[in-house]
């Protein structure tokens, strides 16, 4: 059986009546990509600041003892780069606005739990130097909470934002020259980072919010209080979407981003709720995106997914959707068990929604249940739960659904 990870993100305007929200500051024309030389890693796992929009998202599945049900995790750094600020010398100059995402789907089947998703974000301004000033490193220490790290590397970025005691916080960075990404505040570290071409590790933490301060529902508000720790190793060379990484997105080739892939990852992790703390492992699924806007002009939706199979293969299959959920591009790829890899034309997909699910807290409907056509046949898509829903409106600005199935 392959396990997946589906992302769909609803890009529709903050007023209409889907309840999707904007894509917070990257909604924007498409533009021609710069020229980009061959991919080289680790180099170009790391931050590409001549580009307008750029994520690293980090999902996957771990195991859980005496359940069939695995647990799902997610760790997405996304970097904004700010053009108006771009000539500007001050160190303290916000050039790029750096958010963060973190999720954890607890399945029903995991002892002592009903199923629940728990998830935090963080968000800072971040100044692209290469070098952080002086402090940074005990700055990233001061106040650390679970899975905090004080170590920032040679190549890092670290801008400022307000201050508290001694220390200010939230600061954020990024290398240029590998994958280390971070934002630090009161609480400690959230940080992903490469170690080398093919190990990689994320740790994030968050801490319940107080009674009072939780949002008014209707619906139960899921706990907050979580900390992941999680150690990926590349079992496999890396899948350069679309044409040796350039992945076209719209009908015009300037609508496309570069985009790579470390599927069949194997991971180790430690995952604390509720104070307890268990070790898991299972297989996971690196995406790395760049781009100036690659959202093809009249889009207002995106459907994803990654499928990690038994035997070393994977697929990468998405659709970007216009008004009536008419379909505007759509492509992915298949990497079989040897290693070759073959793109998708738009024709070679369709997603079929069969079930939908509302959520009680936004109202907004997502399709949870889809039927996948692909050239290596028709998959049925079924989440471990439907309430995978993440409002990041305190970050990106948007609510989106992303979780296992």
């Amino acid at each position: 059986m392959p396990a997946l990870w589906p992302r769909r993100q609803v890009l529709a305007a903050a007023t209409a009546a889907l309840g999707g929200l904007a894509l917070g500051p990257w909604a924007r024309p498409a533009h021609a990509q710069p020229t980009h030389n061959a991919l080289v890693f680790p180099r170009d796992l790391g931050s590409h600041n001549d580009f307008d929009i750029e994520w690293w998202y980090l999902t996957g599945y771990l195991n859980v003892p005496n359940s069939d049900t695995p647990l799902g995790v997610q760790v997405t750094f996304f970097r904004k780069r700010i053009a108006s600020a771009a000539a500007l010398t001050h160190q303290r100059a916000a050039k790029h606005l750096v958010f963060a995402h973190a999720a954890i789907a607890v399945p029903p089947a995991m002892t002592g739990y009903s199923g629940q998703l728990r998830h935090s974000q963080r968000t800072a301004r971040w100044n692209g130097a290469d070098t952080p000033p002086a402090g940074a490193g005990a700055g990233a220490g001061a106040g650390a909470g679970a899975g905090a790290d004080a170590s920032v590397g040679a190549s890092v970025g670290v801008s400022e934002g307000r201050s508290l005691g001694a220390a200010a916080y939230p600061r954020a960075w990024a290398s240029a020259r590998t994958m280390d990404v971070g934002i630090v505040n009161a609480e400690g570290a959230w940080r992903m980072r490469a170690l080398d071409a093919e190990t990689f590790e994320a740790q994030v933490h968050s801490r319940a919010m107080p009674s009072d301060q939780l949002p008014t529902t209707t619906a139960p508000y899921n706990a907050q209080d979580f900390a992941l720790k999680l150690s990926a190793t590349a079992t496999q060379a890396p899948i350069l979407q679309g044409t040796q990484g350039l992945s076209q997105k719209g009908p015009n080739p300037r609508e496309s981003s570069w985009y790579t892939t470390h599927a069949q990852l194997a991971l180790n992790a430690t995952v604390t709720l509720d104070g307890q703390r268990h070790a898991l492992t299972g297989r996971g699924w690196l995406d790395h995106e760049w781009s100036h806007g690659f959202m093809p002009s009249g889009a207002n939706g995106w459907d994803w997914v990654g499928f990690n199979f038994d035997d070393g293969s994977a697929l990468t299959a998405f659709q970007l959707r216009g008004a009536q959920s008419t379909v505007i591009w759509a492509g992915g790829s298949w990497r079989d068990a040897s290693g070759r890899t073959h793109s998708f034309s738009p024709s070679d997909v369709q997603f079929v929604a069969q079930t939908s699910w509302q959520s009680p807290r936004t109202g907004t409907s997502y399709p949870v249940q889809w039927q996948l056509r692909t050239p290596q046949g028709l998959f049925g898509i079924r989440p471990v739960m439907p309430d995978q829903e993440l409002d990041s409106r305190q970050s990106t600005g948007t609510v989106y659904w992303e979780g296992l199935c």
